[in-house]
């Protein structure tokens, strides 16, 4: 916008004074029209316009010099992006399919840093229909590691994947972090965010789908309703902190909370990275 307004300035005043001089020379004004007080006239005016095309010579160095730097910017991030891709193709879940885990054995090998959407939804919905689960969220029964139930040892399966994600996620959410604030166009930076959004993190975001929209799950727990969002898992147990509780009168923790498993989800949101 501001190169067009310089360029129709200068075509403006260029025009203007040809078409002042075409005018003055037809109607004779220079036959007894002295040199000196012509050069006087002309000179300033040559000046106004060398320092005009002198800026706008250094205005367009500087644009071109910024495009220059923020394709570079570009194709360095890029490249991140996709080192990282490859880095997660290659990482697998530390978890042992045995026990409650062993039905579970083929979407654990499966699993990588981009995809673990379908296991952890797997865990998910067996604990969601567990008769045991239910009664005992209900009740506000507290749960700790050294019950023998099925759906405890589900639980911490949960936690275990939201923490290793979670390291995983760390490197994406520092390189979001530069990139929201470089100075790279709108448009480069939205492509980035897409690049990172779609190709590293769409399993994750699937699993926060819900997470920060309108649709929740509302369920009583002593008496009280909880809301809570679709893929989070709530229960009770003594130890709690205050950022990971759903309701701290209650005492109930959500997977979804765990180890900061959200902060990346928060992050995105928050700064509007994907809508």
């Amino acid at each position: 916008m501001k190169t067009n307004s310089i360029l129709l300035i200068i075509s403006t005043s260029i025009v203007v004074f040809l078409a002042a001089g075409f005018l003055l020379y037809t109607n004779n004004f220079f036959d007894d029209f002295e040199s000196q007080t012509f050069n006087n006239i002309i000179t300033p005016i040559a000046t106004i316009f060398a320092i005009i095309i002198y800026l706008y010579t250094l205005l367009e160095i500087k644009n071109q010099s910024k495009i220059i730097n923020n394709n570079f910017q570009f194709e360095i991030f890029n490249e991140k992006i996709e080192k990282e891709k490859l880095r997660l193709e290659n990482w697998k879940l530390s978890l042992n399919p045995i026990d409650e885990l062993e039905e579970f054995s083929q979407l654990i090998s499966e699993s990588n840093g981009l995809k673990y959407y379908k296991l952890y939804n797997s865990i998910y919905i067996k604990i969601k229909e567990s008769d045991e689960y239910i009664f005992d969220l209900e009740k506000g029964i507290e749960i700790n590691t050294h019950q023998n139930k099925s759906y405890v040892r589900l639980i911490y399966s949960l936690f275990t994947i939201n923490f290793e994600i979670y390291l995983n996620n760390c490197s994406i959410e520092q390189l979001l972090k530069e990139i929201l604030h470089s100075d790279l166009s709108e448009f480069q930076k939205k492509t980035l965010n897409e690049l990172i959004i779609l190709g590293l993190l769409n399993d994750y975001m699937l699993i926060f789908a819900h997470y920060h929209g309108s649709l929740k799950d509302i369920k009583k727990i002593d008496g009280i309703s909880i809301e809570f969002s679709y893929n989070e898992i709530i229960y009770k147990t003594k130890h709690i902190t205050s950022h990971a509780t759903v309701d701290k009168d209650l005492g109930l923790k959500s997977s979804l909370r765990d180890v900061e498993f959200d902060r990346l989800s928060n992050f995105i949101y928050k700064n509007k990275i994907w809508k």
